[in-house]
């Protein structure tokens, strides 16, 4: 018997194999779908100055990580970095975490309560979508039919009933 030698063993290591390795399923939350890309359709709304919830999300967290003596469960232990993360989630067509599934994989303080509504840091430069500062749904997750009409502001029907009611009253007084 021959054996091989140590750099050929090494190269054939090396060699791509024929199926994935680890597929997306084998980790929760992990996509093949960048998570800085837009969302896209209904969840569209979603996007923030050209910007994905996930590029979002990637910018709190690099601020938060920057800044000295941060506890690092403080940078995703609050309403708004929750709310913005599971938005991300949901555009990669994935499956979004509860609040206190969330706060107990990163070792939040009150992982059975609601979070905290601010962010507890600076948070500089980066626009924080009004929509992130929805409350959770009554399951404790992240609302997202609060957050989408929060992101699509009123409509013109919206805009355009209270003007056309207040000018039927002022009418009917000319009568």
């Amino acid at each position: 018997m021959r054996l091989l030698p140590p750099e050929l063993g090494l190269l054939i290591l090396l060699l791509p194999t024929a199926g994935p390795v680890l597929s997306a399923r084998a980790l929760p939350h992990v996509s093949l779908r960048d998570e800085t890309l837009p969302c896209t359709g209904n969840l569209a709304p979603l996007n923030t100055n050209g910007q994905s919830p996930g590029s979002i999300y990637e910018q709190l967290q690099s601020e938060c990580n920057n800044v000295a003596n941060t506890d690092a469960s403080l940078c995703k232990c609050n309403l708004i970095v929750y709310n913005i993360k599971m938005a991300s989630i949901i555009c990669e067509q994935d499956q979004p975490s509860t609040w206190p599934e969330w706060a107990q994989s990163n070792l939040c303080p009150n992982s059975t309560s609601s979070p905290p509504t601010e962010v507890p840091y600076d948070t500089g430069s980066i626009t924080i979508p009004k929509w992130a500062h929805e409350d959770l749904s009554s399951s404790m997750t992240f609302n997202l039919s609060a957050a989408l009409k929060e992101a699509k502001g009123w409509s013109g029907i919206q805009i355009a009933t209270p003007i056309i009611t207040s000018q039927e009253k002022t009418f009917d007084n000319c009568v």
